[in-house]
């Protein structure tokens, strides 16, 4: 998939979208990929900041 081949984490959108289904979240491929994007962005700035 397309989205696959952009994303460079482990963890792909439809994983993460699955993950939290399970959870009982229900979010679409797109966002899954943005909480996805936004936890790597976090955890970015937390290792600078350690």
């Amino acid at each position: 998939m397309e989205c696959e081949e952009k994303y460079k984490g482990k963890i792909t959108p439809q994983a993460a979208q699955k993950m939290l289904k399970d959870e009982g979240m229900n979010v679409s491929v797109d966002e899954a990929g943005e909480i996805l994007k936004f936890l790597t962005d976090m955890a970015t700035v937390v290792v600078r900041n350690f």
